[in-house]
């Protein structure tokens, strides 16, 4: 059993690393170059990154592992970072709303609208009119949200095996799907 004023000096240890964690503006240059104190920082405060080395928040691999485990780091990086694929990639992960504040340059890379599709089917309407016409994307997006048909090129919402996968998906998800409100519905099912 330890001491108690080990526990004590222990105890104040602690206090001092959270208290520089959520404080990292106030730390040294070096553990701010630090990778797994600006990560441990990040976590406890997400503006923290804004007080780490510039080397640090521009990478783009460490960026990309920050916004994994918390997509609101996107929101503070700098626009460059925002619009670097793998923090895109990254953060598509569990935002698919930030497809569409994304520059043009990224709505068009067919990895962006690959991870945009998959994690929300319904940003089929804000992709560019080349995706909305691959019969292979649109039928792998209506096969995980029946409603999303209706943001595929015309001539594919008149497809009738479209069609039928469509009814499938939303019979077999029964109006559970993400980015559906009561305010969709699909058309020309039957």
């Amino acid at each position: 059993m330890e001491s108690a004023p080990t526990l004590m000096k222990e105890s104040k240890n602690l206090n001092m690393i959270k208290y520089c964690l959520r404080n990292l503006e106030l730390v040294s240059p070096t553990l701010k170059q630090n990778r797994d104190f600006v990560r441990a920082a990040v976590t406890l405060d997400v503006e923290s990154l804004i007080y780490a080395d510039q080397s640090l928040q521009n990478d783009s691999q460490f960026v990309a592992s920050l916004v994994k485990n918390n997509s609101a780091v996107f929101d503070i990086l700098s626009k460059t970072m925002q619009n670097t694929k793998e923090v895109i990639l990254a953060v598509l992960e569990t935002r698919g709303d930030v497809y569409q504040t994304l520059s043009n340059k990224m709505k068009n890379d067919r990895d962006v609208v690959l991870q945009a599709l998959k994690q929300n089917p319904m940003n089929l309407k804000f992709v560019p009119r080349s995706y909305q016409e691959d019969f292979d994307l649109v039928w792998e997006t209506v096969r995980r949200n029946g409603y999303a048909i209706q943001f595929a090129a015309e001539h594919l919402q008149n497809c009738d095996e479209l069609k039928t996968i469509a009814r499938e998906s939303i019979k077999q998800n029964m109006g559970t799907f993400k980015g559906f409100t009561s305010n969709s519905s699909p058309r020309n099912l039957s």
